[in-house]
């Protein structure tokens, strides 16, 4: 009979059956403090718009991100992703779709989870359990992101919408679960 250990014993992050002694895993896997964000976006979004929610750095660990809608945006459509903040919150592109493709948000009166099965395009490369808790840095490496390693960065999650809304003041909220690492 083996003893296996997981990855808090061995530095390839992979279960093994010899312990690593010199390994300590991270906090924010081991004893991480789960942390909140929300932000709230009312206006009348159109499809040449970039909607800034919130920011975080490349590699805080993400648990929940949860997208919900008053549901009054008439027609409309939004992708939600990531783009890195620069210097005043105008930087490039990571990712624009990475969490939601397409997302209808007449319909979105509740509030649905984005890195659940099918509500996020990096369930498509992997399964739910699977990108629960990753960096990221990580998760944008299962989209458009080309990271090997933490950079380090600031990013905003973004809206971006991909259908035009057709009515004023829409309220969108975006509610991240996540750990720091600290």
């Amino acid at each position: 009979m083996a003893t296996y250990f997981s990855n808090h014993y061995t530095s390839t992050g992979i279960e093994q059956t010899a312990v690593d002694a010199g390994f300590r895993v991270s906090a924010a896997i081991s004893h991480g403090r789960v942390r909140y964000k929300r932000a709230d976006a009312t206006g009348l979004f159109l499809t040449t718009d970039t909607v800034r929610m919130f920011t975080m750095q490349s590699g805080y660990r993400l648990l929940e991100l949860w997208l919900s809608s008053d549901g009054y945006s008439g027609a409309g459509a939004i992708n939600i992703g990531l783009h890195k903040s620069g210097n005043a919150h105008d930087g490039l592109v990571i990712d624009a779709d990475l969490f939601a493709t397409a997302q209808t948000t007449s319909t979105i009166i509740t509030r649905t989870n984005m890195l659940s099965e099918g509500g996020s395009a990096a369930i498509a490369v992997a399964t739910e359990s699977a990108v629960n808790g990753l960096p990221l840095w990580q998760l944008a490496a299962m989209g458009a992101g080309t990271d090997t390693s933490d950079p380090g960065e600031s990013w905003d999650f973004t809206i971006t919408p991909s259908t035009s809304h057709t009515t004023n003041n829409i309220l969108l909220t975006l509610e991240a679960y996540y750990t720091a690492g600290d």
